[in-house]
């Protein structure tokens, strides 16, 4: 399964095209980085890639199911999870409630959604602060809440939009790494201006001109 765009174009009413007949692939357990300053587009690639916005041309693709007709075949894997530079957490609550609420969707018990957090939490390092509430937490402690919090509700598809800009350089390494090296079963997108985070990732690529340049290693 993967994430597929073809011929993907994109103008806000009355504006230019952000986004020009792109085409882009990234595989099961793949990870692609996506550069570009401020301004040029990047957030509003990964909102049509997730079925936020609908192309003006073109389609988006999770395994097979066109996401932008927003008819998904039944699973219990979410087509897309989301991973945010503001990480939108509740803060009063504690890192293992965040991340066992996002997994209780997938129709399990609270039992068994704690112990998939407990998990996740373990996997990206924070199992220590799972009964801490996540206002006590540093700024790389919460966004790897944010990423278990993504992974345990197993989706098919992570986009990721700057979520390293509020960290410090060795939280934000930290932080990126595990993001293209934990989702084994994902796909997933990060966009960033961090060229030490987007060498991390699988492939590199710059948006210019509403297109995909590939960045060589």
């Amino acid at each position: 399964m993967s994430l597929t765009a073809a011929g993907l174009s994109f103008a806000y009413p009355g504006g230019q095209l952000l986004i020009d007949g792109l085409d882009l692939a990234v595989p099961e357990g793949s990870s692609a980085a996506i550069m570009a300053p401020s301004g040029i587009g990047k957030s509003t690639l990964l909102a049509v890639l997730g079925g936020l916005r609908h192309p003006s041309t073109g389609f988006v693709r999770i395994a097979a199911d066109d996401i932008n007709q927003g008819v998904m075949r039944p699973s219990n894997r979410p087509a897309v999870a989301w991973v945010f530079q503001s990480m939108h957490l509740l803060l009063g609550r504690s890192a293992l409630d965040n991340v066992a609420l996002a997994g209780m969707p997938r129709g399990i018990v609270r039992a068994e959604a704690e112990r998939l957090a407990r998990i996740e939490l373990s996997r990206f390092g924070v199992d220590a602060l799972a009964d801490r509430a996540v206002r006590s937490l540093s700024g790389g402690q919460r966004q790897r809440v944010a990423l278990a919090r993504a992974a345990v509700a197993d989706p098919l598809a992570v986009l990721a939009d700057e979520p390293t800009a509020n960290l410090d350089r060795t939280n934000a390494l930290a932080v990126a790494d595990v993001l293209v090296n934990q989702f084994s079963r994902a796909s997933v997108v990060v966009a960033t201006h961090d060229t030490g985070v987007a060498r991390l990732a699988s492939v590199t690529y710059v948006l210019r001109d509403g297109q995909l340049h590939t960045v060589e290693p």
